[in-house]
Order: structure tokens, then C-alpha cells, then sequence
């Protein structure tokens, strides 16, 4: 039974269905990978996209550990030097003298009590070394972020529950701030994260964040977030890198890449792991910027996944339309193939005379003379091959009588 490309009647009618809905299938897959890439624009997965500043490919690196394997800050110092040495064996090196190739941070989390004249507050501590602010930029309402090249210590910013709870005003830059019995200066004053999974994870606690150094306690307190951004030739180097240094296998620990993970195969494999997603298999403690990067990133799969499962049916329409017009077609493949070999050999033929300019024209010569009765003559000229010879004439004696 053969269908007609062109049915009538009701055939034609659904295949104008059909169309339609493949049409509005797709637009909707369309709305629903724009909504898609909205939800995973953070600023805290994107420090590899701001830090690279020509060809050279970077990616982000995470690392968290819980408590009772989390870094030393010796470890750190560790961690560092050895990265340096295996970027210069890998022939990895800076632009210049004054540049860097790579950057990281490290922070954790803790709980202390922040007091001014005004009044006091319980405070989520952030305590961070490194260019901590690269990675997590801030939206400030007034001052500045601090970073490891400063060379005081003695600063802390706050977020604007903070602020109001301890000076009843955003606009606080340079006042003094009492943290668990030690004295500090406030750098700047941000604002709090608002966007849909902050609200989730960022909690109701005020919080601050202070240099790591500062700490009292700071030779003991481990570190059990560490982030990196490395130079990335070729696909999951620094990846492979971050496993080697940190000694993955043989500890409690999660290692991601944050560069991938909101990228088609991120979302992909994310997908796959759903119904694994409320399982824990690790200690590892996760900030409240990780486990909103977590959230938007399985809101993301679950939207890219249903764009595949739209886009499934304008698929299969457009594989019928194609083999419709296949069994319809008015040329065959030998068709082709002949065109391609006439077209060969005119290439072939052009390529040759090219080549051999006097034989080409000797050639045409000898076809111009072929159809007027003469044969070419190597000297340039022509020979008659037409016009009888000359033959003398004979004249004939009458005999004698």
C-alpha cells in the first residue's frame, strides 16, 4: 500500500495536525530550555568563565569535606605548592612574571556572637582564605569585599540582617564590630541573597565573613570547603589534577566540577540520578551556596528533561516527512552517480590542460580540423587531405592508316 505525499481528505488533515502540534512541541521545548538556562545563571558556578581573559580553557573546581577530613592549613599550603609544581611540569605557566595561571579559596562555617554599642546578634560565621569573593561575589549595599592580598586582617563584612541588627543602618563602612571577644572593622555590607533557592538555603541567621587568620582558633580549625580555578587543556585535566592532589580515593570527600554541571551531559547525568538525588553517601558538609547550586541544578534537569521528552514527537514527524519525500523522489543514487563522474572528469580534463597547454592545444586543433577536411600540422598550418592529387594528362596517338 503506498501513501501519497500530497492525501486529501482526512489524510491531509492530520498531517496538518501533525504539523501543528510538532510546531507548538518544539516552541514549548524551546520556552522550557530558556526557562532552563535562566535558572542555572549563578554568579558563584561561573569563577572559571570571569577568570579566563584569553584562548586558554579554565575550569571550576570544588571540593567538600566534612569535619573530621577537612584541611589543615597545612594541608592548604600542601595542596598549593603541589599544584603549583604540576602545572609547571604539565608546561603550564603564567603569561608573565606578575600574572597568575590559577586562583583558589577555602572557607567553613561557624556560629559566634557579634556585639556593638547598639546591641548584639547571633551570627552565622563564613571564615575564608584565598580570593574567596572571586568565586562568590556579592552584591554590595555600601563598602567593598576584602581579598588575600590585603594586607589587614582585622575586617569583616556583613550581610544587611546583620547590619540592621547591629547598627540599624546599611550605610556602617569602617565602624568596629565585637565577634566572639575579638575586635573588627566593617569592610562593606551586602546584600542578602534573595533568588529562589537562596531563600531555601541561605537561612534567616544574619551572617558575616571574616579572614580565616583572624580566627583565634585558627592553627586547629579545619577547612571543609576548598575551591579552585585551574587551567584546563583538555577535557577533565584539572579534574584529574584536583583527584591526584587531594588523594580522593582515601577520603570522605565530594569533588566536583562546577564548570560541567549545568551543561547538556551535566544535566543529563543529573537526570539519571534522580531517584538517587535524596540519598547521602557522603559525610561531606555542603554550604548554603552548593546546596542552591544543587537545587537549581535538578530543577534544570528536570526541565531539560521534559524539552527531550517535547521534542520526541516533532522527531518522528519530521523522520515520516523525510521518508515520504525519499519514496517520492524522481532521481535515483545512479543518477548521482553519474553527475559526480561527469563532473570528475571534466575536473580531470581541465586539470590536464591545464597542465600540457600546447597538447591541449594540438587537440583542439585536430578536432576543428576533423570537421572541415584537414589534419593538423605540427608547423601550425594545415594539410588538404580532401583535394585530389594532380594527375597529368594523358594524350592518346591516332594510329597510322
Amino acid at each position: 500500500m503506498k501513501i501519497k505525499l500530497k492525501p486529501a481528505g482526512a489524510n491531509r488533515l492530520r498531517w496538518l495536525i501533525g504539523g501543528g502540534m510538532a510546531l507548538l512541541l518544539v516552541l514549548l521545548a524551546a520556552a522550557l530550555l530558556l526557562g532552563c538556562s535562566r535558572i542555572t545563571d549563578r554568579s558563584d558556578q561561573q569563577a572559571a568563565r570571569r577568570w579566563a581573559a584569553d584562548d586558554t580553557a579554565f575550569a571550576q573546581i570544588s571540593l567538600f569535606l566534612p569535619q573530621g577530613s577537612a584541611l589543615s592549613p597545612q594541608e592548604l599550603l600542601r595542596i598549593r605548592a603541589q599544584t603549583d609544581s604540576r602545572l609547571t611540569q604539565a608546561s603550564l605557566e603564567p603569561a608573565n612574571e606578575n600574572a597568575r595561571l590559577w586562583l583558589d579559596a577555602a572557607s567553613t562555617e561557624l556560629t559566634g556572637t557579634a556585639s556593638t554599642d547598639r546591641g548584639s546578634a547571633s551570627v552565622t560565621v563564613t571564615a575564608v582564605d584565598g580570593d574567596f569573593f572571586h568565586f562568590h561575589p556579592q552584591q554590595l549595599k555600601s563598602g567593598s569585599t576584602f581579598s588575600g592580598a590585603d594586607e589587614r586582617r582585622d575586617t569583616i563584612l556583613l550581610d544587611e540582617l546583620a547590619a540592621w541588627q547591629l547598627f540599624g543602618s546599611p550605610d556602617v563602612t569602617g565602624r568596629p564590630v565585637t565577634l566572639n571577644g575579638r575586635l573588627y572593622y566593617v569592610c562593606g555590607v551586602t546584600a542578602v541573597a534573595d533568588d529562589s533557592a537562596a531563600v531555601l538555603t541561605y537561612g534567616e541567621r544574619p551572617r558575616v565573613w571574616i579572614f580565616y587568620e583572624s580566627l583565634a582558633n585558627a592553627e586547629t580549625l579545619a577547612l571543609t570547603c576548598y575551591e579552585a580555578v585551574l587551567p584546563n587543556p583538555y577535557t577533565n585535566f584539572a579534574l584529574q589534577l584536583a583527584e591526584e592532589i587531594f588523594g580522593t580515593e582515601s577520603r570522605d570527600c565530594v569533588l566536583l566540577e562546577n564548570s560541567v554541571r549545568y551543561r547538556a551531559s551535566g544535566l543529563w547525568s543529573t537526570l539519571k540520578d534522580i531517584p538517587r538525588a535524596s540519598m547521602r553517601t557522603s559525610a561531606a558538609i555542603f554550604p548554603w551556596w552548593e546546596n542552591a547550586a544543587r537545587y537549581q541544578q535538578t530543577r534544570a534537569a528536570l526541565l531539560f528533561g521534559a524539552a527531550l521528552v517535547c521534542l520526541v514527537w516533532p522527531v518522528l514527524f519530521a523522520a515520516a516527512v523525510l521518508i515520504l519525500l525519499w519514496k517520492r523522489r524522481r532521481w535515483r543514487l545512479r543518477d548521482v552517480r553519474s553527475l559526480l563522474e561527469r563532473a570528475i572528469d571534466r575536473r580531470r580534463t581541465a586539470a590536464w590542460n591545464a597542465s600540457h597547454p600546447a597538447a591541449a592545444s594540438s587537440g583542439s586543433a585536430a578536432e576543428d580540423a576533423e570537421g572541415s577536411g584537414y589534419t593538423a600540422d605540427t608547423s601550425g598550418g594545415y594539410n588538404d587531405i580532401t583535394a585530389p592529387a594532380a594527375v597529368p594528362e594523358e594524350t592518346t596517338e591516332e594510329a597510322a592508316p
